[in-house]
């Protein structure tokens, strides 16, 4: 590959945006304005709107994780690949935390501290708190 070549690619890259990572991040803020007490002009029916991401395997309740130190250091991680290597199934990975795992078949519920989701497994994104969440 001629460095033209490569260059290309690079510029490329930098140009793809997850529709889907984007949305969820729009979310994010807006859910942070919502809670915010000193913005009067935004309210929702709860003082504690969470991110509610719905997946194929169930919800997930959860707030955005944007100082993701587990993600920051997969994005460290040097790995010894060929000049040649590219990658298959690139998705976005979101990193969420305090998230409440309720798959559609089973009533229990999963919590964990941080949980990176990939953004191909994303069905839909909404905004509030999930009643009878366990």
């Amino acid at each position: 590959m001629s460095e033209q070549e490569t260059a290309t690619n690079q510029e490329n890259q930098a140009a793809k945006i997850d529709y889907k990572e984007m949305v969820i991040r729009a979310y994010a803020q807006a859910i942070d304005l919502a809670n915010d007490p000193e913005v009067e002009e935004i309210s929702v029916s709860e003082s504690s709107s969470k991110l509610i991401i719905l997946t194929n395997f169930g919800l997930i309740e959860c707030e955005l994780d944007d100082n993701a130190s587990m993600h920051k250091l997969l994005l460290g991680v040097e790995m010894n690949l060929a000049d040649k290597t590219e990658f298959v199934n690139e998705t976005s990975l979101i990193t969420i935390k305090n998230a409440r795992l309720k798959p559609f078949s089973q009533n229990e519920i999963t919590a964990l501290p941080t949980f990176s989701l990939f953004s191909d497994q994303i069905v839909g994104v909404s905004a509030g708190s999930i009643k009878n969440l366990g």
